[in-house]
C-alpha cells in the first residue's frame, strides 16, 4: 500500500522529535512512545495510575502497604497501622446501666466503666448543684447558698462583703475586737449564743488587814516616883490600787460576718 502524506509526516516527526502523534490510541502497546498519555496496562503499576473499584473508590491495596480494615488507619508514609494506646473500640460498662448515671472508669484498662450515682430526676434550677444522700447517690439539687445558711459565720482576711464574694445572702459584721468561744451550757459566762463579756485589762486593787490596837505602859521622865499611865495607840490599815494588767491572749485578726438573710 502506498504511503499517505500522513504516514510520511509521522515518519519525519518521529525522526526529528521524541513526540509521536497518534491518530487513534486504541490497540497501542507498551512499545509505543506515548509520553502524552498512559496505557491501560500501566494501571495499578509503578509510575502508573490508580484504578477505581466498582464504587469508584481507589482500592485500599493501592493506597498503602499492610492490612487495611476497620481498626487501622493510613499513615503519612503509606502504610496501614493500628492506633497506639491500650484503649480502642467501644467502651464496655455494666450489663445494665442507670439512666443519667455518672460514669467512672473501672480499673486501669481505659475500656471498662461503671455507674457511680444517678443524677436527681428533678429539673435543676439555675446555679444549683447535686448533693448526695450519703449512700453514693445524688438525690437533690441545691444552691451553693446552702454552704452558708442563715446564721452561719463567714471568716475572711478581706473586708469585702460576703454577699459580693459568694453572690448571695445578707451579712453583718460581728464580734469586732473579740474572739470566738465555743458554747458551754455549764458555765454561765459561755452558755448563751452571741453572749459577750471579758475585758482587755484588769486593774489590781485591795486593802491590807488592819493591825490590832495595842496598849503600852508609859515611862516617867524626870522626878517623881510613879511611871506614867499606860497609853494605847492604833495602827490604821493601809489601802493600795495597782495599775491595769493586760489579759489579752495571742491573737490573729480576721473579718467575721454573720448571715442574717
Amino acid at each position: 500500500m502506498p504511503k499517505t502524506f500522513e504516514d510520511y509526516l509521522r515518519e519525519r516527526i518521529a525522526k526529528f522529535s521524541p513526540w509521536v502523534i497518534h491518530r487513534d490510541t486504541r490497540g497501542l502497546d507498551e512499545g509505543d512512545d506515548h509520553p502524552q498519555y498512559q496505557l491501560r496496562s500501566e494501571k495499578s503499576q509503578a509510575d502508573g495510575y490508580a484504578s477505581l473499584d466498582g464504587s469508584a473508590l481507589v482500592p485500599t491495596a493501592e493506597l498503602g502497604t499492610g492490612t487495611a480494615d476497620a481498626t487501622t488507619y493510613l499513615r503519612g508514609d503509606g502504610t496501614w497501622d493500628t492506633p497506639s494506646g491500650s484503649g480502642s473500640g467501644d467502651v464496655v460498662g455494666p450489663a445494665s446501666a442507670t439512666n443519667n448515671a455518672i460514669v467512672f472508669f473501672s480499673g486501669t484498662t481505659g475500656k471498662l466503666v461503671k455507674d457511680l450515682a444517678a443524677v436527681p430526676s428533678s429539673t435543676p434550677a439555675a446555679s444549683t448543684i447535686p448533693i448526695s444522700d450519703g449512700s453514693g447517690k445524688l438525690d437533690a439539687w441545691v444552691t451553693p447558698a446552702e454552704a452558708w445558711p442563715v446564721g452561719a459565720v463567714f471568716i475572711a482576711v478581706v473586708s469585702t462583703d460576703p454577699a459580693t464574694l459568694l453572690g448571695y445572702g445578707t451579712w453583718s459584721a460581728i464580734a469586732t475586737g473579740r474572739t470566738l468561744v465555743g458554747i458551754d451550757t455549764g458555765d454561765s459566762d459561755f452558755n448563751t449564743v452571741e453572749e459577750t463579756g471579758g475585758a482587755k485589762t484588769v486593774a489590781s486593787s485591795g486593802t491590807v488587814s488592819a493591825i490590832a490596837a495595842t496598849a503600852t505602859a508609859g515611862v516617867r521622865i524626870g522626878t517623881g516616883a510613879a511611871n506614867a499611865a499606860a497609853q494605847t495607840h492604833t495602827h490604821a490599815a493601809p489601802t493600795f490600787t495597782g495599775s491595769a494588767t493586760s489579759v489579752v491572749q495571742p491573737y490573729f485578726v480576721v473579718y467575721m460576718w454573720k448571715r442574717t438573710a
